[in-house]
Formats: C-alpha cells, sequence, structure tokens
C-alpha cells in the first residue's frame, strides 16, 4: 500500500488520513508536510509518530470535518469504509477539505466481521469483494466533485505451496484481498466554493463545520 502512495506522495504534501490509529501506512523516504489524523482512539493516534497533529471523532456517525477547505494534497482512508453510516456526506467532506486536483485513496478490506451487521445493516456482511470495491466507487461518484474513480488491486499472491494448496481445497475468499480506489478532487467541484457574504467575519466560515475539533 506504501508503495502504491509513493507514486504519487511528494515533498510538502499535506496529508489526512481517516480512521487513523498508532500508525499509518504512508511512503517511507518521502518529506511529507503536514500530517493530521482522524480516528477514534486519542491514545493511539498521540502514540502514531507519522502524525503532526490528530482530531478524535467517530467518522462512522459524524462524518463532518472540522478542517479548512482546499486545504490537504492527499486524504488516505486504509480502511473502515463499510462503517460509514453517511457515506455520502463523508465524501463530499474528504472532496471539501481536498485541494483541486489532490486525491482520494481508499482502501477495500474484504470484510467478514459479523459487527459490521451492527453499522449498516446487513449489506456489508453478505457483500462479496467486488460488489465492495462497486460501493465504494459509488461514495464517490454521488458525492460530486471527483474524478471517475478507478481500483487498482494490491493483493499478494499467494507464493508458498501451502497457500496454493489452500485455494485448490478450500477456494472460499480469502481475507487478504485489498484494493485501492482512487480519485481526483475535479477544479469545478462544488465542495469548498462558498461565497461569503459583505458583513461576514474576518475569518472564514467553513463549508459543513457543524462540529468543532475534539482534540486539536
Amino acid at each position: 500500500l506504501a508503495a502504491h502512495y509513493s507514486d504519487y506522495f511528494f515533498k510538502g504534501a499535506k496529508v489526512l488520513e481517516l480512521f487513523s490509529v498508532y500508525e499509518s501506512i504512508l511512503p517511507g523516504g518521502v518529506d511529507l508536510g503536514p500530517t493530521v489524523g482522524v480516528g477514534w482512539s486519542e491514545e493511539e493516534m498521540r502514540a502514531n509518530p507519522d502524525l503532526d497533529d490528530f482530531i478524535q471523532q467517530d467518522l462512522s456517525v459524524d462524518p463532518f470535518l472540522p478542517l479548512a477547505s482546499n486545504y490537504f494534497d492527499f486524504v488516505i482512508m486504509p480502511a473502515n469504509f463499510q462503517l460509514l453510516q453517511r457515506p455520502k456526506d463523508m465524501f463530499q467532506e474528504i472532496n471539501r477539505v481536498l485541494k483541486p486536483g489532490g486525491m482520494a485513496f481508499c482502501g477495500v478490506k474484504l470484510a467478514l466481521w459479523s459487527f459490521l451487521g451492527w453499522k449498516q445493516g446487513r449489506y456489508y456482511v453478505e457483500t462479496n469483494y467486488l460488489e465492495d470495491i462497486l460501493a465504494l466507487g459509488s461514495f464517490f461518484h454521488y458525492a460530486e466533485g471527483f474524478s471517475k474513480p478507478e481500483s487498482v488491486d494490491l493483493t499478494l499472491p499467494e507464493l508458498n505451496i501451502i497457500g496454493q494448496v489452500k485455494d485448490a481445497l478450500f477456494p472460499q475468499p480469502r481475507l487478504d484481498f485489498y484494493a485501492i480506489v482512487q480519485a481526483k478532487k475535479k477544479k469545478n467541484s462544488p465542495h469548498g466554493q462558498q461565497q461569503l457574504a459583505e458583513d461576514a467575519p474576518t475569518e472564514p466560515v467553513v463549508e459543513g463545520r457543524r462540529y468543532e475539533p475534539r482534540v486539536v
């Protein structure tokens, strides 16, 4: 995954990581700019050496990012998109905080976890790998403001005889399937283009700012 990112990341790039935890999957050897995490656990993000700042927030139910529009070069969501209860709002927010031309990367892990049924009904419990990729692509599409989403298969091949025998005898899907769905923010995106009134305060009011930061 980090190798895939390295084809796009550049020195000084501003990065937002969603569902951030105690470590980040970022390319090595690139001197990144400000890197901000948003996730459930303050303790885990505080221990993450790759983060310069973080916000504690449950993105599965609260998708509104207390961050400025048109700021980040990259937004990454390594996994967990199946937990989003308001995916359209979340992807509109991702688009808003990206600079025009900035890229969003979202990981697709073949999830067979029963707890997904608590979040999105039974949909993700019963879908297969390809259906999850298509669902994630639809989130980019219906949020508007993104280029046509592209998917890249990053599944690791089975390199040993044990894995090959297992696939032959038990051909059910494995948990190591992984893909990235990615898209760019269009220059004419409708998100983050709000016009300020003449009597607006000196500090711009950030579109979509419905929640204050929990931890900054």
